[in-house]
């Protein structure tokens, strides 16, 4: 056990101007976007009001602005026709493109598939394999891929030839800083995993040999393409020909479109519900889906949700209540949802009783509460007989990452746990407390929204600015609706036009972008998926539910070339913390309550810091400071076989004591852990808004446009406003001083 006590370096705050970047994003929701030049219903186009209706002709040229920016951002890193144009339709030529501008990587299986490689210019031979497929069909090109497994000699010669002509992996470097703040920041999180990497005596041992050798492995299972030519298949490789070495019979063919799954990298989310039955824990999964990586988007951005239902019984008071507390302690019936652009996939309901339901119960529950919130109107669910000898106790969101020859990458993340830390603490299992007691608490857990980044390859400044202006583009009509009711004409067909458009995660595609251009390395890379989410939810304080926001970076796995210098296991540990810093940077908070900010600042004031080595146990001293929900994940890191160091006090976020920790693998691989577990940065209590999900609204804002609806869309409008106000690019800026005039107005 070590006590670690430690000052940052003393820098001034040259992250100031980025510490606000990504502020007011976390107070938004995501939304499918609609599309550019949506109409605003019948609304007609003139309030009457002359400044109202030159704030309308603006907010119209705002968005014809994004329009035409977005239309002339073609960008080939994302449009694989834009390229084509700039090199051309010639075999050949693509052929060469693909070998000399993109950079070959150590990994198995389909990961970052041709848009993936486009974007950074990275990968390794099946999926640059897949990028020249694809750039030859768009020629008319009849093709497909072959593949075979490269004796162990040839796959070395060329793995390392292809590291030693690219200098190793390369990374995007978006514009987010200038060079001192991010060589400030890289000093920092040198700094910091210096002391770390001391504390729990992560070089005392020596490096795993296999750690600096060519990867052969990832090498031999080689990929390349074929195109038909007067009904022959010819060879097109951007490796080993360039080599002057000739190709292997393929031992596999298939088409681009029909690429295998046992191919494929996958990232799963699920929802997983626990109950208590006669002291017994029984786990099931009312949600699961699995995003196939390697084809299409490689950022995929989901949204998670809950429908809502209450008994039969409560119909009636549901119909009328406006209150957060209130709706928490009726609902007793949640069912998950998941939505995807246009796809939605919709879980299986399940009860405060932690019983999945039969289809009928799950139909009636449908047909009684479709896309309705919990507040203003909740549905009814028919009865399931009751369950009184068993309650829900737990439910989390779960993220699995799985490729050909990983394991499996588990990370849970706590909704609610009624049992706090009895599963490993020595406490008794009591799954009966009153239904008072338990269905509000349980309620509120489900009246948040998740949304999830799943990351494939490094994210091009080009992937942040085409979101910035979807959301632009988007947000006309809500906008516009918004000036109708600023001066007083209330029309209903102005309510529906509140909650349209949509706002994209682009707070997480900046920290993606930020993570590559600020990490200390450039030969640290993706090999698998990583996951990272948004949450707002509501817990329940002091004077009853208060809102909160959460950044939370789930799964962070990078791989480090072997040409890296210097002990690869420090390199995983610095992108580990940066991961965190960037939370820190890009959605600060004034109280410290991101794990980096803590071990950053407080130190300085005596904050006592302990290391627990893997094999111990939690000394009593922690025991007794931390809550035991907190005692509990540290141990199970410690049995896992990490390092952990943790702060000796707790402290409180909405209520609610938590414990900030370091998680630090025996290869390096790192995060900032704090409330909840989470791995994220949170927001103050002032900063959120009423954050239910707007989608839900809509039958709401059909039947009754409340003032107090109107206030909470209003504020989160204004926010986004505020956002858009500190991104940093120059061709933004009408739309900016646009959007500043709108908030005039409005606010």
């Amino acid at each position: 056990m070590w006590r670690v006590t430690w000052s940052g370096p003393d820098r001034g705050n040259p992250r100031r101007p980025w510490k606000l970047l990504c502020a007011a994003a976390l107070t938004l929701t995501l939304l499918p976007a609609q599309a550019a030049g949506q109409d605003v219903g019948d609304v007609p186009i003139t309030t009457g009001d002359p400044e109202a209706d030159d704030i309308i002709i603006l907010i119209e040229q705002m968005v014809e602005d994004a329009s035409v920016a977005k239309s002339r951002l073609r960008s080939d890193h994302l449009d694989l026709e834009v390229l084509l144009e700039q090199i051309g339709d010639d075999p050949a030529g693509i052929t060469r493109w693909v070998a000399e501008e993109t950079r070959w990587l150590p990994y198995r299986g389909a990961l970052r598939g041709a848009s993936g490689v486009l974007m950074d210019r990275t990968g390794n031979s099946l999926d640059r394999a897949l990028l020249l497929a694809e750039l030859l069909a768009l020629t008319g090109a009849d093709v497909r891929l072959a593949g075979a497994q490269l004796p162990p000699e040839l796959a070395s010669a060329m793995a390392e030839s292809s590291l030693a002509m690219t200098g190793g992996p390369t990374v995007v470097e978006p514009d987010f800083g200038d060079a001192d703040e991010v060589a400030a920041y890289r000093s920092s999180v040198e700094s910091a995993a210096a002391v770390l990497a001391d504390a729990v005596g992560l070089l005392d041992r020596a490096p795993d040999p296999a750690s600096a050798e060519v990867p052969t492995g990832s090498a031999s299972d080689h990929w390349w393409v074929q195109a038909s030519v007067d009904g022959s298949w010819v060879d097109l490789d951007p490796q080993l020909v360039s080599m002057g070495v000739g190709l292997p019979a393929p031992e596999r063919t298939f088409t681009p479109d029909e690429l295998p799954d046992d191919l494929r990298h996958t990232a799963t989310i699920r929802v997983v519900i626990e109950r208590a039955v006669d002291d017994e824990l029984v786990e099931e999964a009312p949600l699961q889906h699995t995003v196939l990586l390697g084809r299409d988007d490689p950022l995929v951005e989901l949204d998670l949700s809950f429908d809502v239902a209450v008994s039969p019984e409560d119909t009636e008071r549901a119909a009328a209540t406006r209150d957060v507390g209130e709706a928490a302690e009726l609902s007793a019936y949640w069912r998950p949802r998941l939505e995807r652009a246009d796809e939605v996939v919709r879980g299986e309901w399940f009860s405060a009783a932690g019983i999945l339901e039969g289809p009928s119960a799950s139909a009636a529950a449908d047909a009684l509460s479709r896309g309705v919130s919990a507040l203003g109107g909740l549905g009814a669910a028919a009865d399931d007989g009751g369950a009184a000898d068993s309650r829900l106790t737990a439910v989390w969101i779960e993220y699995e990452t799985d490729g050909p020859d990983l394991e499996p990458r588990v990370e849970r993340r706590e909704l609610i746990d009624v049992l706090d830390g009895a599963r490993t603490n020595g406490r008794s299992v009591d799954p009966s407390p009153s239904d008072d007691e338990a269905r509000g608490p349980l309620g509120l857990a489900f009246l948040g929204e998740t949304s999830i980044l799943v990351q494939a390859a490094s994210t091009h400044p080009d992937a942040f600015t085409a979101a910035f202006l979807d959301s632009v583009i988007s947000m006309r009509s809500s906008l516009i609706a918004q000036v109708f009711l600023k001066v007083g004409v209330d029309d209903e067909r102005i309510a529906p036009s509140l909650a349209s458009g949509g706002i994209r995660p682009f707070d997480l595609l900046a920290m993606t972008s930020a993570r590559d251009r600020w990490s200390p390395t450039a030969h640290a890379f993706l090999a698998s998926p990583n996951v990272w989410t948004r949450r707002f939810f509501y817990a329940q304080g002091p004077d009853g539910p208060q809102p909160g926001a959460a950044i939370d970076v789930a799964i962070n796995d990078v791989a480090i070339a072997p040409t890296a210098a210097g002990d690869m296991r420090l390199i995983r540990l610095e992108q580990g913390i940066l991961d965190t810093f960037i939370e820190h940077v890009l959605a600060p908070t004034d109280d410290g309550y991101n794990t980096w900010e803590r071990f950053d600042q407080r130190t300085a004031e005596g904050t006592e810091w302990m290391a627990l080595l893997p094999g111990s146990t939690v000394p009593d001293e922690l025991r007794t400071a931390l809550p035991a929900a907190d005692v509990s994940r540290v141990q199970a890191a410690i049995d896992d076989g990490d390092a952990v160091v943790v702060a000796v006090d707790a402290r409180s976020y909405l209520g609610k004591p938590f414990a900030d920790w370091w998680r630090i693998g025996a290869d390096g691989k790192a995060l900032g852990v704090g409330y909840r577990g989470w791995g994220q940065e949170l927001k103050e209590e002032a900063d959120v808004t009423q954050q239910i999900s707007l989608r839900s609204l809509q039958p709401l804002l059909d039947a009754d446009r409340s003032l107090m609806w109107r206030r909470i869309i209003t504020e989160q409008r204004r926010m986004l406003v505020d956002h858009f106000a500190k991104l940093p690019f120059a061709d933004t800026q009408p739309m900016i001083k646009a959007l500043e005039a709108v908030r005039f107005f409005l606010f």
